[in-house]
């Protein structure tokens, strides 16, 4: 559905051409530089990432349509247009998002807290760093339901590796980055010993990852059947996962 045509057609007068989500989301431009324009632009591209939130996460990616999102961002379907084309990008962008945060949640755990001495994290292993990072990923799951099922549940074609789109790129980054980190602890841990030397780094940072999805995945979608037959705890199998993670990882 759309609304009535004189708001639609204020839209399209406003945004007359076709919005370059990149230069929306990662256009670096100091604040003196931002027209009005670029940040009415801005606030409602996010507007409509929002609302492609509410819309695809209450009803799922399948049953979600351009239009529902229309509708809860207030806009013509032909505005909504100019910024995504399909409900892909959207998915996309609330996907970026989702790296963005648990990348960020990583850094925070990585960080020492402002005051800590110096010397406290110097002596932090990169073992040390890995269980923060699993911690740190427990807590995003438990805080972050939405977007942990949105990186859970994106397939390989969202994204055309061959020949990304510029935003593609910048978006699928951010999920990248994340799994970094974890490559750069275990890389930092085979250093300083306190991580096994014969595993190759990438190797182990994706078996970290998928292993700590899939026993999250197993909680949030099969724990009343676990918890039946078996008398298990959501908390028992997340400690266990931890130890058994922490144990292969372990020189």
């Amino acid at each position: 559905m759309t609304m009535e045509s004189s708001k639609d057609s204020r839209s399209k007068d406003t945004d007359s051409q076709e919005i370059d989500s990149k230069e929306i989301n990662s256009k670096e431009i100091s604040p003196k530089e931002i027209s009005p324009k670029e940040i009415r632009k801005q606030k409602r591209y996010e507007a409509i990432i929002d609302a492609a939130e509410k819309v695809i996460f209450s009803r799922g990616l399948e049953d979600a349509s351009m239009d529902m999102v229309a509708k809860e961002a207030q806009l013509g379907k032909g505005t909504l247009y100019l910024y995504f084309k399909s409900k892909n990008e959207l998915y996309r962008a609330i996907l970026y998002r989702a790296f963005l945060a648990l990348r960020r949640k990583f850094l925070a755990a990585l960080n020492p807290l402002q005051g800590e001495v110096n010397q406290e994290k110097m002596e932090k292993t990169g073992l040390d760093g890995l269980k923060v990072i699993l911690a740190a990923y427990l807590q995003f799951y438990h805080e972050n339901k939405d977007y942990f099922n949105a990186i859970l549940y994106f397939q390989n074609d969202l994204f055309n590796l061959e020949d990304p789109a510029a935003n593609e790129k910048v978006y699928l980054g951010e999920g990248i980055a994340a799994i970094e980190l974890v490559i750069e602890q275990i890389e930092k841990g085979k250093k300083d010993g306190s991580v096994r030397s014969d595993l190759d780094a990438a190797t182990a940072a994706y078996t970290f990852w998928g292993q700590t999805m899939g026993v999250l995945q197993l909680v949030q979608k099969k724990m009343t059947i676990v918890e039946h037959y078996h008398q298990l705890k959501a908390e028992q199998l997340i400690s266990q996962h931890f130890e058994v993670i922490v144990s292969f990882l372990a020189k």
